[in-house]
């Protein structure tokens, strides 16, 4: 390989790798709500939904509140170097991340709007990753 395609793809790969760090710093900000158990129980419960499904109070949906902090804790990033790229694996393992995390929400919570949060900084912040690689000239 030439030298200059060595630089590009050593160049795409270090923003590849920053744009999934900045991305994980995003995803746990956005799971590091302030307010406790004990105040969305006097809020009553404000994320549940009514009878007509609507969300019940008028807290701010994102951040998602951190009560023990195991959701966060449990964000893990796999790197996976595949035949002709790299590529990353983003995801949670605890168990009840499927029913936090649903775009959707479940029967009785309404949907936070996450993974939307998520899509739309990741947009923003890959568009600054290749105008970055652009203005060094390599795109």
């Amino acid at each position: 390989m030439s030298r200059k395609l060595d630089h590009w793809k050593q160049t795409v790969q270090i923003e590849h790798a920053n744009l999934v760090d900045e991305m994980i710093d995003v995803m746990k900000q956005d799971l590091s709500g302030t307010v406790s158990t004990k105040e969305l129980a006097r809020l009553g419960h404000p994320f549940g939904r009514t009878r007509g499904g609507r969300k019940r109070g008028r807290v701010r949906n994102l951040p998602i509140n951190e009560q023990t902090g195991k959701l966060k804790r449990s964000l893990s990033r796999k790197r996976l170097d595949l035949a002709s790229k790299i590529t990353y694996e983003v995801g949670f393992t605890a168990p009840y991340s499927k029913y936090i995390l649903n775009p959707s929400g479940t029967r009785k919570m309404v949907g936070r709007g996450y993974w939307r949060e998520i899509e739309k900084q990741y947009k923003k912040r890959r568009s600054e990753a290749i105008r970055r690689i652009r203005a060094r000239g390599l795109l």
